[in-house]
This record gives C-alpha cells, structure tokens and sequence, in this order.
C-alpha cells in the first residue's frame, strides 16, 4: 500500500505544480524541481517517497526484481537531486547537470520497465503494453498535428502516469 501512496503523492505534486504554477504546464516535470519553482519541494519530496516505497515494496521479491527496484529508485534519486541542486551539480561537473539528469531519467525508466516486464502477469502486461505505446502514439500525435502542446512534456506526464499506474495495480494486487 505504500507504493500506491507514494504514486498518487507523486501525480498529485504534478497536478498541483501544473495548476499552480502556470508556466510548467507546457514544461517536462522535471522543470519542477528547479528550485526557481516555489513548490519544487513538494516534487522532491514526493520522489524521495517514491524511493523508499520503490525499494520496501519490492524487497520480497526474487533478486532481479529488487535489483531493478534499487536501480529504479538510485536513479529517480538522482534525477531529482541533479536538477534541484542543478547550479552546484554543473559546478562539481563543469556543467553536466542536464547529461546526468537526462541519463538517470532514462535509467529510471528502463528500471521499472525491467521492474514491470519481469513481474508481469496476466493483464498487468496490458498495463506495460499501454505504458510503451500511448506515449509513442501521443508523441506522433502531437508532432503530425501540431497542437499548442509540446510533444515531449506532454509525453512524459502521460508515460509518468501510466508508469504509476501499473505500479498502483502492482501494489494493490498484493492487498487482494
């Protein structure tokens, strides 16, 4: 149960920062951890949450499982530190903050890929099926008919959110 609460704290921080702070609508939620963002805490807090539920959640399953579930976690960590602490980050790196934080990014969602893929059963693979191609199907979308919504942000809220997704119906099936 804890996952499920740390996804919906996560979707609702995103939610709140978009209705809140208008200029992160159209931006990726990795812009609200900027700390030029006055909630961005709220974005930190919310990915640490996630960490911890990531890691407790899935420290009885086979050793893969919680490998990826580390991996998943070490690597938020790291995307949301790389762009909250984004002036001292490039400082230490002579100005790397973007490569580390893009890398961690697509390492955390290679990880609960891997994570969904190895735990998937039944329609939970729907779930993962849905969480690769609506974002594609948007991305393509978006780009061939040119909306006032940018492809890329637009594409990762949706991919976020139906990562969280399969992660809440996870989580709830062992409650069941």
């Amino acid at each position: 149960m804890l996952l499920t609460i740390a996804c919906v704290a996560l979707l609702i921080a995103i939610t709140l920062q978009n209705i809140m702070y208008a200029p992160l609508r159209n931006k990726t939620i990795s812009d609200g951890l900027y700390q030029e963002v006055p909630t961005f805490w709220t974005l930190d807090l919310t990915y640490a949450f996630l960490c911890i539920a990531l890691v407790i959640t899935f420290w009885g399953q086979d050793d893969w499982s919680r490998l990826l579930s580390w991996a998943a976690a070490a690597s938020l960590a790291i995307t949301a530190f790389s762009n909250t602490c984004s002036v001292w980050v490039d400082r230490i790196t002579d100005g790397l903050h973007n490569k580390i934080h893009t890398s961690a990014t697509i390492a955390m969602f290679l990880s609960v890929i891997g994570l969904e893929l190895s735990l998937d059963h039944g329609w939970y693979l729907w779930l993962t099926a849905a969480g690769l191609g609506l974002p594609m199907a948007l991305y393509a979308a978006l780009t061939k008919f040119k909306t006032a919504l940018l492809p890329g942000p637009a594409t990762e809220k949706l991919a976020v959110g139906l990562l969280c997704s399969w992660l809440i119906a996870w989580d709830l099936q062992l409650f069941i």
